[in-house]
């Protein structure tokens, strides 16, 4: 299964991802949901998502849907079973989005939630396109850290001081590969307000723990880099009991072409 390295040993521990991920907002879950309902296409799913991690997302948006065929899919076991705990009544499927298993033009809308940066290649693209019907739409949406904020952009900094470029979607890599794609073409762009979210300075370094190139780093690096984290928030908020963590939400979607 093709995986980013930093995936494959940063996406294993579906409880602590699950536990110290922001969830989504009323706003960006309705946006959504409510194109797929005012979608009449006939297909074999109403929607796939990919990436569905340990279904934060998708537990958000499933009761939104009425009487809706889904699929949720997730290429790392760790997460996978998470996902199938608190997603019981979904159906999912071990796949990345390079090779999914569905015929074509089977599924009216797909979904990325915090996601797709891991995998925008064109092979992916090829794949999303393929099993998308004509009408369908492809949704891609993120919980972001607001960096405009000093104190969270100089957190971001510390968690990836001395690693190697990674996809996340502060680069804009991925959106720079669907734009160079000719399969799809973008419809809406909408930044929204973002997810409260927030807790004491032991839950944001819970948080940093959860961030795939902390998690998958040796268990000694990852203790020092939570000490650091510790001493920041520390040092920023002092005394706090609560640290609000400002974010806004990002929602592209994309028609096929």
């Amino acid at each position: 299964m093709a995986l980013h390295d930093t995936a494959k040993t940063g996406f294993t521990q579906g409880k602590l991802y699950d536990e110290n991920r922001p969830s989504y907002t009323d706003q960006v879950v309705d946006t959504i949901a409510q194109q797929i309902e005012d979608s009449h296409s006939h297909t074999e799913y109403d929607v796939l998502e990919l990436g569905a991690g340990t279904g934060k997302f998708t537990k958000r948006i499933w009761p939104k849907l009425k009487n809706k065929s889904y699929l949720a899919t997730e290429p790392s076991e760790g997460f996978l079973a998470t996902l199938q705990q608190q997603c019981p009544g979904i159906k999912t499927v071990r796949c990345a989005a390079s090779d999914i298993p569905l015929p074509d033009d089977s599924v009216k809308a797909v979904i990325c939630a915090q996601c797709f940066h891991w995998f925008s290649t064109p092979e992916s693209m090829d794949e999303i396109k393929r099993v998308m019907c004509q009408e369908g739409k492809l949704f891609l949406l993120w919980n972001v850290k607001d960096r405009n904020v000093e104190w969270v952009d100089t957190l971001i900094k510390i968690l990836r001081q001395n690693q190697p470029p990674l996809p996340n979607y502060y680069t804009m890599n991925w959106k720079e590969d669907i734009d160079h794609y000719s399969g799809f073409k973008l419809q809406q762009l909408l930044e929204l307000p973002g997810v409260e979210f927030g807790g004491s300075v032991d839950d944001l370094v819970k948080n940093a723990q959860s961030v795939s190139v902390v998690a998958s780093m040796p268990k000694d690096e990852q203790d020092k880099l939570s000490e650091r984290v510790r001493q920041y928030l520390i040092d920023i908020h002092q005394d706090k009991e609560y640290i609000k963590v400002p974010f806004k939400t990002m929602l592209f979607v994309y028609s096929k072409v």
